[in-house]
């Protein structure tokens, strides 16, 4: 399956995180501080995809945090919102 190259990364928590865009491999590293965090993708062609990250105080070795993205269905879509 191709990396959704074009997604951006976002993570929400106890600091500020910028959005950052993944590289020509699909992948980024982001510095997070220690706390719970909320992970979202977003690619236009791979659509959106959330992921709960929790770092502990004395976390030291890297956390990998895998988006498994698929492309979008083709088509029409409706969405009713009440």
């Amino acid at each position: 399956m191709e990396s959704a190259i074009n997604a951006v990364v976002r993570f929400a928590g106890p600091s500020v995180s910028p959005p950052v865009r993944v590289d020509h491999n699909g992948e980024r590293l982001v510095a997070l501080s220690p706390g719970s965090w909320q992970g979202l993708a977003a690619s236009a062609a791979f659509g959106l995809q959330e992921q709960r990250v929790e770092i502990s105080p004395d976390q030291r070795e890297l956390v990998v945090v895998e988006f498994v993205m698929s492309p979008l269905a083709a088509g029409r879509a409706e969405l009713l919102v009440r």
